[in-house]
């Protein structure tokens, strides 16, 4: 037995020694084989670690300014948060996030979306302002309950201001707007009957662009400054209210109008001025007026587009056209003919000087 055990132990020995000195062979072998890699390598390498991506060789202004590409051309906002946002550029790489964040246009447009709580919605908006830096701000808002009170503070930055309900933002413009361009107020809640009554914005020496309904009821018009506006939309005006507007707007460039009609025309429509500076007329309705001629009552001379519905060119829609043009001395170059009854090839056959007509059916 003691000897049976004294032969295993002595084999097993002879082949732990062969299986070591096998190792140490394989072990050599392996090291020169992956020293050989290495040495294979190193040039390659080397001409790697030289290269630098074009875009990383780019100044950071040149960055930024692919950066503002990125975005929807302005005042069009960004969404506030997600891949086609600002935030999206301070997620690629070190570099990219200083420059996204010292980049203060990137951040000039916010569109406040209602869904996110409003403590975050706060704070997103607090975070977009401080990285503004001061610029001139769009605001976008579809908020109904008000919008977030950092804004308040920026009040002097606002340059393009567009909300889908304007809840209690009138509020907001209690202030000077210096910077203030353009406004859009989209829709009126109906609690707020009240709220462009109350409205006033006079001190907004760069305002030129509105776009807002007027209370069909309403006893006085919102204090605007009217005089320095050059394009105006005004949604849901009565006659009365249009035509006391016009006149204290002499140098529109632009004017939309969808009309409000109650008991026909008023006769204050002949008091409308003539509108020398206005190249674009659009006229449409809220509720369906009685046939009438209300192209016969403008005078401007500078028109270049027209769009109008065709109830409203009276009995004869052709010879309103040409009346208007004949009194007016203007030039349409299109005439856009909405929910028309006529042909577009009826109207170029007998009003050959307008190079651009097209009909649209109701």
């Amino acid at each position: 037995m003691l000897l049976s055990m004294k032969s295993d132990r002595e084999f097993v020995a002879e082949k732990d020694a062969q299986i070591l000195e096998l190792e140490k062979q394989t072990l050599l072998a392996l090291e020169r084989s992956i020293s050989a890699l290495r040495a294979a390598k190193q040039a390659p390498q080397k001409r790697l670690d030289a290269y630098k991506y074009p875009v990383l060789t780019l100044p950071n202004e040149i960055i930024s300014e692919i950066f503002l590409h990125f975005l929807p051309p302005y005042p069009d906002p960004p969404p506030l948060v997600g891949r086609l946002s600002p935030f999206l550029l301070t997620c690629i790489c070190d570099r990219w996030r200083e420059i996204a964040i010292a980049t203060p246009t990137l951040w000039r447009a916010i569109d406040l979306i209602p869904w996110r709580p409003r403590l975050e919605l706060a704070a997103l908006t607090e975070l977009y302002l401080k990285r503004a830096r001061g610029c001139p701000l769009a605001i976008h808002s579809t908020e109904s309950h008000g919008s977030p009170s950092p804004l308040l503070s920026y009040r002097s930055s606002w340059e393009h201001v567009k909300l889908y309900h304007a809840s209690n933002w009138y509020l907001m413009f209690a202030g000077p707007t210096p910077r203030l361009r353009s406004l859009h107020i989209l829709q009126l809640p109906s609690a707020l009957d009240s709220f462009l009554v109350s409205f006033t914005l006079e001190h907004a020496p760069l305002l030129r662009i509105v776009d807002m309904p007027i209370i069909p009821h309403a006893t006085r018009l919102p204090k605007l400054p009217w005089r320095q506006l050059t394009s105006l939309t005004l949604q849901t005006v009565r006659l009365h209210q249009l035509v006391s507007i016009l006149k204290q707007s002499p140098d529109l460039i632009a004017l939309r109008c969808y009309i409000h009609f109650q008991g026909g025309f008023v006769q204050s429509l002949n008091d409308i001025p003539c509108l020398r500076r206005l190249t674009s007329l659009s006229l449409d309705y809220a509720v369906k007026p009685q046939d009438r001629d209300l192209l016969s009552f403008f005078t401007v001379p500078a028109l270049e587009t027209l769009e109008v519905p065709e109830s409203l060119l009276g009995y004869d829609p052709i010879e309103s056209i040409k009346r208007f043009v004949a009194k007016s001395c203007c030039q349409i170059t299109e005439l856009r003919v909405k929910q028309a009854e006529l042909l577009a090839s009826s109207y170029k056959k007998e009003i050959p000087s307008i190079p651009s007509i097209v009909c649209e059916r109701g």
